[in-house]
């Protein structure tokens, strides 16, 4: 869903006027961003980066009160002018060439350094992430109309595909099917994790491996579009589940659900972490929680900010969220949209049979293990 240049420079001005009233309040003349991140959410879905594998992309911009700038070598200048339309976006281009990165010497052109905070360090001007990054958290309407259509799509391949996985497949071919049903939709597998049998117990991050495919199956995936990154983990079965894994993966849904209830704008969100923690304790696995961290917000990364039992986070409205809760050998995870009125499923069960939970006084239907 590719958004027009008009509603991106709509969705942009929005962003540029956050930009500029965190510079009155701290009284500074710009700020720079570089990472892949920030490059998406001030474009409206642009992409900067080259190699995924680095969080500093191949274009800088520069916010200033008066004016937008953007600066790259020229390897890069005919895809930023061609598919990126930073200058159509409202951004005036400066290039360098490939053997020196000149970006220090253009800021200087333009605004004084010792008046400027970045995204990471980069030369004399400070790293100001943790000022930047809030600016993020708030979802303009164009960001949840992707984000729905990430999740749903995200959501609609995942299922898809586990549904034709059969024993004796490597973990690796089953991330390589995973991936190539997600990059048909136009979505970047980030984060692709791959946990088949006796590894579903041990990990709780387990990367795939050359392991084939005997009973027992956990799939994490987060899937970016446009930037936005959310995150869906299902199971598989080959044959009816274990009744010991089949509970547990009931106790992580009820877990989930604990956490959800207590999502409301104003909520704190250490005490999100503590009716997560509760849920644990009331399904009979207390020691659980300490495992895994338990989610938080998301947005242009896999998690924002994660809720923590000592976090002066709070939650809001117009932001999206994702918990995970985890018992050895069964997990879950689903992102939702929160707002005014209450949550909305980002991602959601497509193809796999549902089971009811009522959240805030709505049924919500979550997934199943899925037996094959």
């Amino acid at each position: 869903m590719e958004g027009t240049i008009a509603a991106r420079r709509a969705e942009i001005a929005v962003k540029l006027a956050r930009v500029r009233a965190l510079l009155d309040r701290q009284d500074l003349d710009g700020a720079v961003f570089t990472t892949h991140y920030n490059y998406s959410w001030l474009t409206a879905g642009g992409r900067n980066y080259v190699a995924s594998c680095f969080d500093a992309g191949a274009t800088a911009l520069l916010v200033t009160r008066e004016a937008c700038f953007a600066f790259c070598s020229v390897i890069e200048e005919p895809r930023i002018r061609a598919e990126e339309q930073l200058e159509e976006l409202g951004f005036s281009l400066a290039c360098f060439g490939w053997e020196r990165d000149e970006t220090l010497a253009l800021l200087a052109q333009r605004a004084d350094p010792a008046r400027l905070i970045a995204d990471r360090p980069l030369g004399e001007i400070p790293s100001r992430e943790d000022l930047l990054a809030p600016l993020r958290y708030d979802l303009t309407e164009g960001e949840q109309a992707r984000y729905r259509w990430l999740g749903h799509h995200l959501s609609e391949a995942l299922e898809g595909y586990l549904l034709t996985v059969r024993p004796g497949m490597t973990e690796y071919e089953i991330a390589g099917g995973i991936s190539q049903a997600l990059w048909r939709q136009g979505i970047d597998p980030v984060m692709l994790l791959v946990t088949a049998d006796e590894r579903t117990a041990r990990l709780r991050h387990g990367l795939p491996t050359g392991k084939p495919l005997k009973k027992s199956l956990i799939v994490s995936v987060n899937g970016r579009y446009q930037g936005l990154i959310t995150t869906v983990s299902r199971m598989v079965s080959i044959g009816t589940p274990h009744p010991e894994v089949e509970a547990r993966y009931r106790a992580c849904l009820a877990v989930e659900s604990a956490g959800m209830e207590a999502m409301r704008p104003g909520a704190a969100g250490s005490e999100v972490c503590r009716q997560i923690q509760a849920g644990y304790t009331a399904q009979g696995w207390p020691e659980m929680f300490a495992r895994h961290g338990q989610g938080g917000c998301q947005g242009y990364l896999p998690r924002e900010h994660m809720f923590t039992a000592d976090t002066d986070r709070t939650v809001g409205p117009d932001r999206a969220y994702c918990f995970n809760p985890v018992i050895d050998g069964a997990k879950t995870e689903d992102a939702f949209l929160l707002g005014q009125d209450g949550l909305t499923l980002l991602t959601y069960p497509v193809h796999f049979e549902t089971v009811p939970m009522t959240v805030q006084g709505r049924v919500l239907l979550r997934p199943v293990i899925a037996v094959l």
